[in-house]
């Protein structure tokens, strides 16, 4: 997964991480001519570690799967599950609905001392078919003035970024005394042969102000003068 870099100037003040999802497993036994049916949930979250991952696998024959792993400012999520209709020797078949649904999501709040920023939003997916059964969203937000300030979802380019990669930068204006909230969001839903892995990273730098480089430029200059003059 793609590292988290950012201005030291950016003050990082809470950051929340969770992973939740439910998975299905159906399947059919010769032995008895019946159709078996099991179900739980999983999830985990954190506000204190700085990064969580989890993986998961459906019960009794782990049919389908999922994982995923998460930062501040980052996140990977992978799942897939059998064919329906899939046979074993022993006579043990997958069936309709086998499924497993992971949902991910990404909360930290941060303070910047510049008023002009540059967010680097980029990510990777792949998956096998149906392009509506994964996405990638993205907000951030004042979380001062609870105004949503970007927002973004993967799927709205999933013709040309269904199998490779992007990134895009949006220069922002803020309020330096204000709190800020990044939102990163990811979710996959897999069945009948579906495999999916989504990869998201966000990257967060202060534009210093024109004037700062100039009067650093000028602080030079009469430094050099001034020992010229010696």
């Amino acid at each position: 997964m793609l590292a988290f870099s950012a201005g030291a100037e950016i003050n990082l003040t809470s950051t929340t991480l969770a992973i939740s999802g439910d998975w299905q497993e159906t399947w059919y036994l010769e032995a008895d001519h019946q159709e078996h049916h099991n179900d739980g949930t999983f999830g985990d979250s954190t506000q204190s570690e700085p990064s969580l991952s989890l993986s998961v696998s459906s019960s009794p024959y782990g049919w389908a799967g999922a994982s995923g792993i998460l930062s501040a400012f980052g996140l990977r999520l992978e799942a897939d599950a059998a064919p329906r209709g899939l046979s074993y020797e022993w006579g043990i078949g997958s069936l309709e609905p086998t499924t497993i649904n992971t949902y991910a999501t990404v909360a930290t709040r941060f303070q910047v001392e510049q008023p002009a920023l540059e967010i680097q939003w980029s990510g990777w997916a792949a998956f096998n078919y149906a392009m509506n059964e994964q996405d990638i969203y993205l907000e951030l937000r004042d979380a001062t003035t609870a105004t949503s300030l970007l927002q973004w979802q993967a799927s709205a380019d999933w013709d040309t970024w269904g199998s490779g990669g992007f990134a895009t930068v949006y220069p922002l204006t803020v309020t330096p005394a204000h709190e800020y909230e990044l939102i990163l969001a990811g979710w996959i839903t897999a069945w009948d042969g579906k495999y999916a892995v989504l990869e998201a990273d966000v990257m967060i730098r202060e534009v210093p102000e024109p004037a700062s480089g100039w009067l650093l430029l000028l602080g030079w200059g009469l430094a050099l003068a001034g020992r010229r003059g010696r």
